[in-house]
């Protein structure tokens, strides 16, 4: 199962992302925005989540759908996981990464549950 980030994935990131605002541009530096999500650190984090995705979701494909179109993460928080970034900030950021990196630490004790939540 592939764990590195790829400069594909990258590009696919900002590709989906696209139909929102600049946020991923933002986060990965390189827009001339604000700087809200905390340059080196915000890229860090969101390529840290990227990589979770990639171990709980299997290809870079799926993550990346998981992080914008994600149907059971949004019928139990109303909005797509991605909402929380492009309206967000670097703390943001920091809460999906960390629930990410747990969900990958305890993965094997709730299978069912990992492929419901980013398999399906």
């Amino acid at each position: 199962m592939q764990t590195e980030i790829s400069e594909r994935l990258v590009e696919l990131l900002r590709e989906t992302g696209l139909h929102s605002s600049d946020f991923i541009d933002q986060i990965l530096g390189t827009s001339t925005a604000q700087r809200t999500y905390h340059g080196a650190d915000g890229k860090d984090a969101l390529l840290g989540i990227m990589q979770s995705l990639l171990m709980l979701c299997g290809s870079e494909e799926a993550a990346v759908d998981w992080l914008f179109h994600s149907v059971s993460y949004q019928q139990i928080n109303g909005n797509y996981p991605y909402l929380a970034l492009e309206n967000g900030d670097f703390w943001s950021l920091t809460v999906l990464q960390d629930w990410l990196q747990i969900i990958v630490r305890y993965c094997a004790s709730c299978p069912d549950l990992i492929a419901e939540i980013f398999q399906n």
